[in-house]
């Protein structure tokens, strides 16, 4: 399956029976009726490349906007469910050196983004003013830490019958009449776990506006193009370093440490 056709989120909130979540494997909003399966694109994200990767990690829903936490991401996206808009406010500057949110703290009135790395600072938004500082090395945070509250998956025994990959990523939430209910890392499902009876059922999702994907997707190919990786497959990391290692034998007859080492670590930032 092509990059492109993937439809799946690292974490999702439901809202009147929809879960609405960015979507994994490039620049997209998605809603989905968990009922049936069926799914509305809904737009992109403004002010990030419409073909990132895991842009956004974190979600919640707060006074009837929902909150997409920057992963990959330079912004954190506010979506207004009475007026479907979206406010993109800047956590990381563009001329910045990239860095990964590890970890996303929820407060009172702040949310916290912690980097993977020691030599950045941590980001606070204040959710009244949407005032974006950096914080003061040392302090502590207080709150919900969001990476630590989700629902992995409840019979993991099942997860090798079903032969679900990425299991690790697979997150989701209970329900109603004790469903537990996600999405395939891998894209384009909707898992229901039936408590009663232990069984799964895989739903597959149904685009319902599937011309206004298509002329998107389009855009978003054309922006794969331009990187270096040249295609949608989906690629695993060994096959990435295999395919790049052999690039650059061909155009440098070298591996220097300012060519390969940086591409990759580039390539891991983004």
């Amino acid at each position: 399956m092509l990059v492109t056709e993937k439809i799946s989120c690292i974490h999702f909130v439901e809202v009147d029976g929809c879960a609405f979540f960015s979507n994994r494997f490039y620049n997209g909003l998605f809603m989905v009726e968990i009922a049936t399966g069926k799914t509305t694109f809904l737009g992109d994200f403004q002010n990030e490349r419409i073909s990132k990767r895991n842009m956004h990690k974190e979600i919640f829903l707060k006074d009837r906007n929902i909150y997409f936490c920057p992963r990959r991401g330079r912004h954190i996206h506010i979506y207004n469910l009475e007026d479907r808009s979206i406010q993109a406010i800047e956590i990381r500057k563009e001329a910045e050196e990239p860095f990964i949110v590890e970890e996303v703290i929820l407060g009172e009135k702040e949310i916290f983004f912690l980097p993977d790395q020691k030599n950045f600072s941590v980001r606070k938004l204040n959710m009244e003013t949407l005032v974006v500082t950096e914080v003061i090395e040392g302090k502590e945070f207080h709150g919900q830490y969001l990476s630590k509250h989700k629902d992995i998956f409840p019979r993991p025994e099942l997860i090798e019958d079903y032969d679900i990959e990425l299991a690790d990523r697979f997150f989701g939430r209970w329900g109603a009449d004790e469903i537990w209910y996600g999405f395939l890392p891998m894209g384009c499902h909707l898992v229901k776990y039936k408590k009663d009876k232990d069984s799964l059922e895989i739903i597959p999702l149904v685009l319902m506006n599937r011309k206004d994907l298509k002329g998107y997707l389009s855009k978003v190919k054309k922006e794969l193009l331009k990187r270096e990786v040249v295609t949608e497959k989906e690629i695993r990391f060994q096959e990435l370093l295999l395919m790049m290692k052999k690039k650059e034998i061909q155009e440098q007859n070298s591996l220097g440490s300012n060519c390969f080492g940086e591409t990759i670590w580039r390539l891991a930032k983004e």
